[in-house]
Formats: structure tokens, C-alpha cells, sequence
């Protein structure tokens, strides 16, 4: 029922602030149209979103969502019709179709994922059975030019039944046009003392690799052993002559391979997510400064499409060999 996401959502730890204005937010009857979550991967973003989405759409009384009503019974069981989520599709994992805003004539590639209704045909109608229609972009940093154009143009003018959450952990990347109509929370990481509590048995080291976010801690928790033997990559790497850069890499990719075999998405899934940790492996064990940034570029240029077995002979070349 929506009312656990409401509960999950209390239980997070820290989000004193954010808890307060999305509490607020679900009983105000004309409160802002458009609200941003942002903040740190794993902080709880997607959650408290869905918790307020839950409020917005929920019919019954308050406290909302009540998890009793139709509206909620139908989002715990994912089959909400007022409810419209649009995220990253294809291998660049960007929101670059415009198709995913407005119809677009230019038909999808037979490559790219299914999506659902562009949002204008979604917010022509009122709700059918919930409060008001709700949309969420994940990832919405991601939304190409024109898709953000178009975005835009609804945020200033939206249907009054329509409510907006966007959620990006870099707001840097939004166009200031469409920050400045969002109501924007800040999705602040819990103090060190909450983390510590949440970490269970792990190593400190494993704990570190989190970077001070639940989401991720969590994560760790699930695949602690491919992240010990990340660790333990990363630490010889500093050890590894010159003349072992590829086969540093056919390592590494064999560690994306046990990754993904975990059910970390498709192949890119988990190759861009291996970057992420390796980098964040590197920061913590005090490699050269410069080694996280270059593991950064190589995991763009796959988010970009870039063929992985030459990105990174490339990026273990660098490492071992650029260093002499």
C-alpha cells in the first residue's frame, strides 16, 4: 500500500528538511506544481519522490497517502494510470528522445526501449481517479536540449490538475530556466554516526566506498564481496608494472562481467557502474589524484557509447603507462 511508502520514506535517515517540506507539500492544496529532489546518489531522493507522488495522487483524507484509496492501492501495485515516470532510455541512458515530451513524427530506433505517452498527450486529459496527475523525471539532468525546451514551456503554463517531480543528483546540469520554476529540496547525506549504524558488519574500508550515502552503503552491503575484490584491484594497480596495463584491463572487465552476472542492469549498466566504484575505490586508498579523474572521463565516454574494450585499454594504458 502507498501508506509503506510514506513509512519508508519517515524511516530514511537524515532528510530532517526534506521530510518536513514534502510532509507539507502533501496536504497543501495549492502548493508548487513543479518540486525538485537533488542531491547525492543514494540519499533517498527517489524515495521521498515517490512518497510525495503518493500524497499528490492519494483521494482519501489526511494524512496523506492513506494507502487505503484506489488511487494509492493502484501505485502500490505499479499500475497507476495517473502516473506518468520517465527516465533514461537506451545505452547513453539519456532522456534524448524530444518524443518523451511531445509527439515526435521521427520514429524510435528498433534499438531503443519502449516509452510511454509523450507528457503534453498525458496532461490533455484530468485524472482519472486520483487527485491530480503526477509526473516524475529520474535522472532529469539528463534531458537533451530540445527535450528540456519543451519541458519548459510546460512548467510555465502547466494544467492545474498536473504536478511535476524532478529528480537529479546534478542540478548543475539542469538549464537554469527549468531550476527557477521548481521548488527545489535539498536531499542531505545522514551524519557519520547514522552511516556507522547502518553499516552492519563491514569493513571500514567498504564503508568509506559509500561516500556517506545509505542508497549506496546499502548496495555495498548486497555486493560486498565483488566490492572487496574491487578494492584489492585497485590496490595493486599501484604496484602493476607498465607492461600489465592490458591485462589490467581484460581484469577489470571481467569484473564488470561478475557485475552485471548480479543483475546490475545490462552489459553498459554495469560497466559505467564498475567505473563509479573504481574511482570511488581510487579516492579512498590515496592513488594519484589525477587516476580518479581519468576513470571519470572513460566512464562518459561509455555512458557515450564509446566501445568498452578500447576504453579501457585506453584508460589502463594511462594508469600504468602515462605515469612513468
Amino acid at each position: 500500500m502507498s501508506n509503506s511508502i510514506a513509512t519508508e520514506a519517515d524511516q530514511l535517515k537524515g532528510l530532517r528538511s526534506a521530510k518536513l517540506l514534502v510532509a507539507r507539500l502533501a496536504e497543501l492544496e495549492n502548493g508548487s506544481h513543479a518540486v525538485l529532489f537533488y542531491g547525492a546518489e543514494g540519499a533517498g531522493k527517489s524515495l521521498l519522490a515517490r512518497r510525495l507522488a503518493a500524497a499528490w495522487t492519494c483521494t482519501g483524507e489526511p494524512p496523506r497517502p492513506c494507502g487505503a484509496c484506489r488511487p494509492c492501492q493502484a501505485m502500490a501495485k505499479g499500475t497507476l494510470v495517473d502516473l506518468l515516470m520517465i527516465d533514461p532510455r537506451g545505452a547513453s541512458r539519456n532522456i534524448r528522445r524530444l518524443g518523451a515530451i511531445v509527439p515526435d513524427p521521427t520514429p524510435p530506433r528498433e534499438s531503443e526501449e519502449p516509452q510511454g505517452p509523450p507528457l503534453t498527450d498525458f496532461l490533455r486529459t484530468p485524472p482519472l481517479i486520483a487527485r491530480s496527475k503526477v509526473v516524475i523525471f529520474d535522472h532529469a539532468d539528463r534531458l537533451i536540449p530540445d527535450a528540456s525546451h519543451a519541458l519548459l514551456r510546460i512548467l510555465e503554463e502547466p494544467p492545474t490538475y498536473a504536478r511535476l517531480i524532478l529528480i537529479t543528483d546534478q542540478p548543475g546540469a539542469l538549464a537554469p530556466t527549468v531550476l527557477s520554476r521548481c521548488l527545489a529540496i535539498c536531499c542531505e547525506l545522514p551524519s557519520g554516526d547514522e552511516i556507522n549504524g547502518l553499516a552492519g558488519e563491514l569493513e571500514p574500508e567498504l564503508i568509506a566506498l559509500a561516500g556517506g550515502s545509505p542508497g549506496v552503503l546499502a548496495r555495498i552491503g548486497e555486493l560486498a564481496d565483488w566490492y572487496r575484490s574491487l578494492l584489492t584491484f585497485a590496490k595493486n594497480l599501484l604496484g602493476r608494472p607498465a607492461a600489465q596495463a592490458l591485462v589490467a584491463s581484460e581484469e577489470f572487465d571481467a569484473l564488470c562481467d561478475e557485475l552485471e552476472a548480479s543483475g546490475t542492469g545490462g552489459s553498459r549498466a554495469a560497466k559505467t557502474a564498475a567505473l563509479g566504484a573504481l574511482a570511488d575505490a581510487l579516492k579512498t586508498i590515496g592513488t594519484p589524484p589525477e587516476w580518479p579523474v581519468m576513470v571519470a572521463e572513460t566512464h562518459r565516454r561509455i555512458q557515450r557509447n564509446a566501445a568498452s574494450g578500447i576504453a579501457f585499454d585506453a584508460l589502463f594504458v594511462r594508469l600504468l603507462v602515462d605515469r612513468l
